[in-house]
C-alpha cells in the first residue's frame, strides 16, 4: 500500500480496485484528521484568513463584513506603497460601509530616519486613527495590527507596529471610545493612490 512522504498517510495503489475508493478517502482522512489534531494539542489553528483586499491605485478602500461576534480579536497586515512621496495614511471603523467619523485616540511613539529620540504623540476627538506613512517604494511598506472587539459593543482597542526602510518606524496605541459594534474598517491616503494587500485574520476564541 502507496504512504504519503512526510507523514506516512495511506494512500491507494495505483492498481488498486475503484470499489474501496471509499474507504481509502475515509482512511486518508481519519489519517490526516489523527495528525492536525496531536500537531495542535487538540486546538484548531489560532488565526483564520477571513479577507485579502488588493488595492491598485486607490486613495480611500472600505473593506466591509469581516468584523462580527464569530471572533473577539482580529490581526490586520497591509504592505504596500503610494503612488508619490511619503504620505500618511489613516483609517476609520465601518458598519455597513458608513465610518465612523468621532471619538478616535491614540498614544503613539514614531522614530523618524533613525532619530534616538522620537516623537512622542498622544490625541483625543480625532475622526479617523492616524496611521504609518507609506512612501513610494512597493514592498518596503509594512503595518501590522491587532484590533480588540470591533465587532462588539465595546470600546475598541488597537495596537499597531510598522515602518519601512527609507528610516520611519510607529509603534502605538489606539481607541475607539464609542461602545458600538462594527463590521469593517477603511483605510485612506491623505494626499495620493495606495497599492498593495491588507489582510484580516481572526483570532479564534477557543
Amino acid at each position: 500500500m502507496a504512504t504519503t512522504t512526510n507523514y506516512g498517510w495511506t494512500t491507494p495503489d495505483n492498481t488498486a480496485y475503484v470499489k474501496d475508493g471509499a474507504s481509502a478517502i475515509r482512511s486518508l482522512g481519519s489519517s490526516v484528521d489523527t495528525s492536525l489534531f496531536a500537531a495542535l494539542n487538540g486546538k484548531p489553528a489560532g488565526l483564520v484568513l477571513l479577507n485579502t483586499t488588493a488595492i491598485s491605485a486607490t486613495a480611500n478602500t472600505t473593506i466591509s463584513n469581516v468584523f462580527s461576534s464569530t471572533y473577539d480579536n482580529y490581526r490586520i497586515t497591509i504592505d504596500g506603497a503610494v503612488a508619490s512621496g511619503s504620505v500618511a495614511t489613516s483609517m476609520q471603523l465601518t458598519a455597513t460601509g458608513t465610518p465612523a467619523a468621532t471619538n478616535y485616540s491614540n498614544a503613539t511613539f514614531y522614530v523618524n530616519n533613525g532619530g534616538a529620540s522620537g516623537i512622542n504623540v498622544s490625541s483625543s476627538g480625532q475622526t479617523s486613527w492616524s496611521l504609518l506613512t507609506h512612501d513610494t517604494t512597493a514592498g518596503n511598506n509594512s503595518m501590522i495590527f491587532d484590533i480588540f472587539n470591533p465587532g462588539l459593543a465595546k470600546r475598541t482597542v488597537m495596537n499597531l507596529a510598522g515602518g519601512y526602510i527609507g528610516g520611519y518606524a510607529s509603534f502605538g496605541s489606539f481607541f475607539h471610545n464609542t461602545a458600538t459594534a462594527y463590521d469593517g474598517l477603511k483605510f485612506m491616503t491623505a494626499s495620493s493612490t495606495f497599492t498593495g494587500t491588507i489582510r484580516i485574520y481572526g483570532y479564534k476564541n477557543s
